[in-house]
């Protein structure tokens, strides 16, 4: 089981980001926008690595050894992956990918990581 955790893992912060780009897209956008438009797949995936790296670097899913240490760090790595895609919008000065998918995603990668 624990050969599993870290590919699940990654495969399962992928789906969200991109789960929430195609709900974002469909049902809340005021327009249309495609999730594989090259401009916003780009940061989509550059939002996608910041998570992974973020995971990696607190240690999820191998190293939290209790149950707190396994939340503190499902909380830290998703909230350092979206404050850092939010420092490169705030300096871009362009909203590169939409707030719903960036902040969705830090509240629905904490369950993941944790469980």
């Amino acid at each position: 089981m624990r050969r599993l955790a870290r590919p699940a893992m990654y495969a399962g912060l992928v789906a969200i980001v991109l789960g929430l780009a195609k709900v974002h897209a469909r049902y809340i956008g005021h327009y249309v926008l495609h999730s594989t438009e090259p401009s916003r797949l780009v940061w989509t995936v550059a939002y996608i690595g910041l998570l992974v790296v973020a995971a990696y670097g607190a240690g999820l899913p191998d190293l939290p050894r209790s149950g707190r240490q396994a939340l503190t760090s499902a909380v830290v790595a998703p909230v350092g992956a979206a404050a850092a895609i939010s420092i490169v919008q705030l300096l871009a000065g362009d909203a590169l990918l939409p707030r719903f998918v960036v902040f969705g995603t830090a509240v629905l990668a904490v369950p993941w990581a944790v469980v």
